[in-house]
């Protein structure tokens, strides 16, 4: 069939489907010398345009560094991919209706909640000096126990002076029991404020599968 985008025009066309001489002229050199050229060049073209950006510069890095033994090596390849969907979306509007904003904001909600599986130093800071305090062997009871011999063979941190604060948005403790392990949430360190960071990544992650099960396919141009 003639290449019917190309600079010969509808005569070409129209020829090509009364003559079989011109409709083996067009498959076997027309095609050959404008059809698969002006395809090559539109792939080339078409990868720079997508790929020629740091987006992709950073995307490509991060593969190189990565090994399969971690799943957070995935991750970090997945949010790196993200920042590049959203560079594109964000560059090249092809809609205007309501899927176009349903894509861009998923994909943003996707980036906040990978971003903190990937790195949640964010969410909380620590304040005071972790302590070392010696202990030995008590020679009645056989416990250890605190001493001030600072040549003594065994330490034990102390916490006391060693604060946690957390900075991260406000988090609903009530359900928390959906997200992390009982056990976990019924520890004095839980019930005193601690590892709420624990508790905002735990719902980021929820929330990102639920985003990649429901909205991955609408991440196209």
């Amino acid at each position: 069939m003639a290449y019917r985008d190309s600079k010969i025009g509808d005569w070409w066309y129209k020829k090509c489907k009364k003559s079989k001489v011109c409709d083996w002229i067009d498959d076997k050199i027309i095609y050959y010398l404008i059809d698969k050229p002006t395809d090559k060049y539109r792939s080339i073209r078409h990868w720079f345009k997508c790929n020629w950006n740091k987006q992709h510069y950073r995307l490509v890095k991060q593969a190189f560094v990565s090994y399969g033994w971690d799943f957070g090596f995935l991750t970090q390849l997945e949010e790196k991919q993200i920042d590049k969907a959203l560079h594109w979306f964000e560059h090249h509007q092809l809609m205007v209706d309501e899927e176009y904003e349903q894509i861009m904001r998923t994909l943003k909600w996707a980036k906040h909640c990978i971003h903190y599986l990937n790195d949640d130093s964010d969410l909380y800071m620590f304040t005071g000096d972790l302590k070392s305090v010696p202990v030995e062997k008590d020679p009645e009871t056989g416990e250890y126990v605190d001493s001030d011999n600072q040549d003594a063979e065994l330490y034990r941190v102390d916490f006391k002076d060693h604060k946690y604060h957390y900075l991260g948005p406000k988090v609903n403790t009530r359900n928390a029991k959906r997200f992390l392990h009982p056990k976990f949430i019924e520890s004095k360190y839980f019930q005193e404020g601690n590892g709420l960071s624990k508790l905002y990544v735990a719902k980021c992650r929820h929330l990102y599968y639920r985003i990649r099960e429901q909205y991955t396919e609408l991440w196209w141009d």
